[in-house]
């Protein structure tokens, strides 16, 4: 899918979809819950006041559904917010992606099979790059293991600092005291 920022309305909470020709919302943003024909009719004959310009039908972006929510602050019952759909997660984009695990396509050419960053699409499951990698659900990063190679203690999974012996080379992941390693290389 190919979005820009420009040409939209709201450019904090839309993207242009070039696929689909319209501005869409990310996760967070307006959308409509139905189109909005009732405004069109009345008592089953046209409205001539109608102009569908005043009524945009605002839709999310893929794999994101528009629901009700309190959070829409008053907007009016035709209007909601969009939220991935069951299955995918928020990204920092506002996009919707696959997570930890789930199944993906290396072939395929489905915008669908994308895995959230920075996971990608490893033996057909969403995974970090490094397959002795640990991801980290809470922080949503692939992490190094106890005993990998480091250069700073952020690298290293939680609990874990890296070890260095020289300035000029990479350390090791290790357990911070009072903690132990475990078999998925994590400390607890």
């Amino acid at each position: 899918m190919n979005f820009t920022l420009h040409r939209c309305r709201n450019p904090d909470y839309q993207l242009y979809d070039y696929e689909r020709r319209v501005c869409v919302s990310k996760v967070g943003g307006p959308c409509s819950l139905s189109k909005p024909l009732s405004d069109m009719f009345r008592n089953g004959t046209i409205n001539s006041r109608f102009n569908p310009s005043n009524f945009p039908y605002i839709q999310c972006i893929p794999y994101a559904e528009c629901l009700s929510s309190p959070k829409s602050g008053g907007h009016s019952a035709s209007q909601g917010l969009c939220e991935c759909g069951e299955s995918y997660i928020e990204t920092k984009k506002g996009l919707c992606s696959l997570p930890h695990g789930a199944v993906c396509d290396t072939s395929s050419k489905n915008k669908r099979d994308q895995c959230a960053e920075p996971l990608m699409c490893v033996s057909n499951v969403c995974g970090c790059q490094n397959e002795i990698d640990v991801y980290d659900n809470d922080m949503r990063r692939c992490s190094k293991s106890v005993g990998s190679l480091c250069w700073n203690d952020t690298a290293c999974v939680q609990k874990a600092e890296c070890l260095k012996f020289s300035r000029n080379l990479p350390g090791r992941c290790k357990c911070k005291p009072r903690f132990k390693s475990t078999s998925f290389g994590t400390c607890v």
